[in-house]
């Protein structure tokens, strides 16, 4: 069964308390946070497929490819090992291309790697719109063109990105950008004519509005979480730290020397707000652990259970259900 919705995981808290529930969900790990020799995680791409086998657990690498991992790279030693352990890839070489038909060439060329590794892998392709935006009418060329150079093997790519509109802003905790429905419709009408599954990227902080039902009820096959859920953990810390200031002091410092929240944070923000975008990255830490999580000793399984029903929620949304 393919799932709706795909977390990313940013810590073992949050892989723990997916697989707890017990329910059709994916894991979206960039080559960042879990790789085949490193990652901010501490899991390698075989330690996650070991933990996650047996269990209703999508493994789908995010965003694999050129420049994607913590250094520059090609992309293939990673691709070689996502495709023994992952069942689903994302193919996304556009940080690299100028061109939709350089995309496709390359995304082509990356696909063709991972079928002579695993003819069996299923992939996504496309990309979110911060990266390369593009049009229902791009898509629909994109996926031809794709359909053609790959022909029975075309019907390995399970998912298609589609751009509505969104875009993140971690500091506010806020999903920004003009959402336009007709655009979202018209990729998904894309999309079906291709025989593939729509999956939006960027679905943070949509909870509270229905803005994840309303997506889905509009016929959004799948949608990618990740910032908003390591919040999760990172919001649990600076609640229980309260009013201690000199514990927030070390929380701050070591968020802020990670240099991690440069990619998010263009104007000033408050400390909170710093910590609050850049707080998951630094979860596997051993200074994290040795300054600020030891007193914190029934900090996992208390955090493991806000992940939990947030994550019920979101699910109960994206199948049809009220929350």
């Amino acid at each position: 069964m393919i799932p709706k919705v795909f977390l990313g995981p940013m810590s073992y808290n949050i892989v723990n308390a997916v697989l707890d529930l017990d329910i059709p969900l994916g894991l979206i790990p960039s080559r960042r946070q879990v790789e085949y020799n490193t990652g901010y995680v501490g899991l390698t791409t075989e330690e996650l497929y070991r933990i996650t086998r047996g269990s209703k657990v999508t493994l789908c690498r995010d965003h694999a490819g050129p420049n994607q991992g913590s250094s520059y790279d090609d992309g293939l030693l990673s691709l070689k090992e996502d495709s023994k352990y992952f069942d689903v890839v994302h193919i996304d070489p556009w940080k690299e291309v100028s061109s939709i038909d350089e995309a496709i060439e390359k995304t082509y060329n990356l696909i063709t790697f991972c079928l002579q590794e695993n003819p069996s892998l299923k992939f996504e392709v496309g990309t979110e719109e911060a990266i390369f935006p593009y049009s229902p009418k791009n898509l629909f060329y994109f996926l031809s063109q794709l359909k053609v150079k790959l022909g029975s093997f075309f019907q390995n790519i399970t998912f298609a990105v589609v751009q509505s509109g969104t875009e993140l802003d971690l500091p506010c905790r806020k999903n920004t950008g003009n959402f336009d429905i007709k655009r979202l419709r018209d990729f998904i009408e894309v999309c079906n004519t291709f025989g593939v599954c729509s999956k939006e990227h960027n679905g943070d902080y949509l909870l509270d509005n229905f803005g994840i039902a309303f997506r889905f009820e509009s016929g959004l096959h799948g949608i990618n979480i990740a910032p908003e859920i390591g919040q999760i953990e990172t919001e649990y810390y600076i609640y229980k730290i309260g009013s201690n200031s000199s514990l927030f002091e070390r929380l701050y410092l070591l968020c802020y020397e990670s240099r991690k929240w440069e990619k998010w944070i263009s104007k000033e923000v408050s400390p909170q707000e710093l910590v609050l975008t850049a707080g998951h990255y630094i979860l596997n830490t051993s200074a994290f652990k040795e300054k600020i999580k030891k007193e914190f000793p029934e900090a996992d399984l208390e955090i493991q259970e806000h992940i939990k029903t947030y994550v019920k929620k979101v699910y109960l949304q994206a199948n049809g259900y009220e929350t």
